[in-house]
């Protein structure tokens, strides 16, 4: 009994000393956002889509130097992609050259083990890095596609525009997953008075496409599509301790 004690005791000084080197912070900035994706029997390329990201921050102290980061944040993730592939029109042969502006909008939970140079109330370099989670809350399509149809021996052309609202879920007609997992790290620097910035990166690990969708107007194709993105960050830690 006396060693449950012990250590409950030793977990309520930890949990208090923790509580007090805790700060919290706002941080927005910039998303350089692409799409790692490949369909089974196409050709497709990727340009990189801008986005932003905004949030509140917390940094739980561990010692002097290192410290563990959640945060709480809006994150819109997407990309542009080109897509060439062959299917069926009205059962007529087609090929289909599909432009694709995908807006992906994320609530994003990262957390983030970091180590931070120098001394509590001077300018710190830091890094770090962590798990992050994300789901998705909405998602739209800007696509624009040339099918070019053959039709008793004579190619038709036929463009077609339109802005889709993407269903999110795992459900039959669903177009995307809603999960988001993956990791990141970062460089970054922060001033004594609590103002900072950070540059990194984040790599999705789940594939956000379902195995058989109906992205667009051609359905049964096997889909696969991961985030990943570059950021860049500018924040302010209330208290003037170092960010995640």
């Amino acid at each position: 009994m006396k060693k449950v004690y012990v250590a409950v005791a030793a977990a309520m000084i930890l949990a208090g000393n923790a509580a007090a080197q805790m700060k919290v912070g706002v941080e927005a900035g910039i998303n350089l956002n692409n799409l790692a994706d490949q369909y089974e029997g196409e050709t497709t390329s990727n340009q990189i889509k801008t986005g932003f990201h905004a949030g509140v921050v917390a940094d739980l102290g561990l010692g002097s130097h290192f410290s563990v980061a959640p945060a709480l944040r809006y994150s819109m993730k997407g990309g542009q992609e080109q897509r060439h592939f062959n299917t069926t029109i009205n059962g007529n042969s087609a090929t289909v050259e599909q432009k694709n502006k995908l807006s992906y909008h994320y609530l994003e939970l990262p957390v983030n083990l970091v180590y931070k140079t120098g001394v509590e109330g001077s300018g710190r370099f830091m890094i770090g890095a962590g798990p992050y989670i994300a789901y998705m809350v909405n998602a739209q399509n800007k696509q624009k596609s040339t099918s070019y149809v053959i039709v008793s021996g004579e190619t038709q052309e036929i463009e077609d525009d339109r802005n889709l609202a993407l269903n999110i879920g795992d459900d039959q007609g669903d177009h995307i997953k809603g999960l988001d997992y993956g990791a990141q790290a970062f460089i970054g620097y922060q001033l004594p008075m609590g103002v900072f910035a950070k540059a990194g990166s984040q790599v999705g690990f789940a594939n956000t496409q379902r195995q058989q969708s109906p992205l667009g107007s051609y359905p049964n194709q096997e889909l696969k599509q991961k985030n990943y993105n570059f950021f860049l960050t500018l924040g302010y830690m209330f208290g003037g301790r170092s960010a995640q």
